[in-house]
């Protein structure tokens, strides 16, 4: 037994340092895109392929010290390139859910990180999904698609409660279409669905679409803690616990009521 007086100290050449320092800069993004995608709180889809392209431009022009650095970093940005087909232009528009998701995400919707020939692709299939898309033309339609309440006061003077050019619904799909993308970009610390809340009058085709995108996770990360929180609680000396009492027990632990 190796008391902790006596346990020695742990020392690294200048070379395993290096590596050290190599290894973490190569995979410190891979750590906190892993981060962002497993949460279930807050967007994620849309955020996928603006993430992996910022991967491969960072690391690909990172300047490591060893050659295995440099054998980690080629064959990361090599299998991200081949595993996502990053510079397949026919392949990505077959991954629409991540690209029109990506649009439809105020924060990313200039689709930088895409060729512009996608963008008319992406483009064009939000438009073919607008066609299907009732406008809201009463209080409660709105309500019930996202956008504003109308206040007591506005309604007992018969005005809008907002200015006209911001509660004004755009009538044409493309002039729709080209206004929101015409908006001013979002930052990355935003919330795009507060943004679409406030903008779901404006844009109700646009918004409708972005509901059904946006609410997509990115990963499975959310089922797979759900399953392992089940396995604590189906214990070899619990396996005849209820199940409607397990349910209880599960909304318990992630609601925090105990």
């Amino acid at each position: 037994i190796v008391t902790a007086e006596e346990k020695p100290e742990m020392t690294f050449t200048s070379h395993e340092e290096d590596l050290m320092d190599d290894i973490l800069a190569v995979m410190n993004d891979c750590k906190l895109a892993t981060d962002v995608w497993e949460g279930e709180k807050y967007v994620t889809i849309s955020s996928v392929f603006p993430i992996l392209f910022k991967i491969v431009d960072k690391v690909s022009a990172l300047d490591v010290k060893t050659d295995a650095g440099e054998h980690l970093r080629d064959a990361l940005v090599g299998n991200l390139i081949s595993r996502f087909s990053l510079t397949d232009d026919e392949y990505l528009s077959q991954l629409s859910v991540h690209a029109v998701a990506s649009f439809l995400d105020p924060r990313f919707k200039d689709l930088a990180f895409l060729g512009e020939s996608l963008h008319f692709h992406i483009h064009d299939m939000v438009a073919e999904q607008m066609e299907e898309i009732e406008v809201p033309t009463s209080e409660s339609e709105l309500v019930s698609s996202g956008g504003p309440r109308i206040s007591k006061l506005s309604k007992l003077m018969g005005e809008p409660s907002r200015p006209d050019d911001e509660s004004s619904i755009i009538c044409s799909i493309q002039d729709e279409l080209n206004a929101y993308k015409g908006e001013a970009k979002q930052a990355l610390d935003s919330d795009p669905l507060a943004w679409w809340k406030g903008n779901a009058r404006k844009y109700p085709r646009v918004s409708a679409i972005a509901r059904r995108y946006l609410q997509i996770l990115a990963t499975s990360a959310s089922s797979e803690r759900l399953f392992s929180s089940f396995g604590n609680i189906y214990t070899e000396r619990r396996m005849s616990l209820n199940s409607e009492i397990a349910e209880v027990v599960l909304f318990m632990h992630y609601n925090n009521c105990c």
